[in-house]
C-alpha cells in the first residue's frame, strides 16, 4: 500500500529554477530537480543554490519517503552538514502565499544549547515550488535563514 500523500504525487517531475536569498541575505539562483523513485514509493530532490557570480552557496540530495511508522520523512545530504540528517513531518497547511506546505524538523526550535532546522516545501497553486531553511545553531537563535521560490522549466536542459 502507498502512504504517499496525493498532493506531494501531484508535483509535476522535471526541473524547477527561480531567484532566492540565503542566510547573509546574498541573493542565489536556486535548481532543483524533482524525480518520483520507485514508482510513486517516493520523491527524489537535487537541489543547488548558486549565487550571481557563481559561487555554489548549498547543493544537497534530499530523499522524500514514508518512514517506518508510515509518517512522511524527509532525510538530507548537502554541503553545510557533514552528516546525513532526518527530518520528521511536523505539520501541515498553508503558510504565507501557499496552498499546502509540509514542515519538517529535528530538534526543539526553542532549545538553544543544540542544533535545530526546519526545511518547508510550499506547494503553491499555480504549480511553483517554494524551498525554505530555518535553523538555529547552540547558542544562536532560530530564524528562518533562507527561502527560494521556482517555477517548473518548460524546456529540460
Amino acid at each position: 500500500m502507498n502512504s504517499f500523500p496525493k498532493r506531494l504525487l501531484s508535483l509535476a517531475s522535471g526541473r524547477y529554477s527561480g531567484e532566492g536569498v540565503n542566510h547573509d541575505q546574498e541573493p542565489f539562483v536556486g535548481l532543483l530537480q524533482l524525480r518520483y523513485l520507485i514508482g510513486e514509493a517516493g520523491l527524489g530532490l537535487t537541489f543547488t543554490a548558486t549565487g550571481v557570480g557563481g559561487e555554489v552557496y548549498h547543493e544537497e540530495e534530499t530523499l522524500l519517503a514514508p518512514g517506518p511508522t508510515g509518517e512522511l520523512v524527509l532525510a538530507t545530504l548537502n554541503s553545510n552538514d557533514p552528516s546525513l540528517r532526518t527530518y520528521e513531518l511536523r505539520r501541515e497547511d498553508s503558510e504565507g502565499e501557499s496552498e499546502h506546505t509540509y514542515v519538517f524538523g529535528t530538534g526543539d526550535p526553542s532549545a538553544g544549547d543544540t542544533f535545530r532546522c526546519e526545511i518547508s516545501l510550499d506547494l503553491h497553486e499555480n504549480g511553483d515550488l517554494g524551498y525554505r531553511y530555518a535553523w538555529g545553531v547552540p547558542g544562536g537563535e532560530f530564524a528562518e535563514r533562507s527561502s527560494v521560490r521556482m517555477r517548473k522549466e518548460r524546456h529540460e536542459r
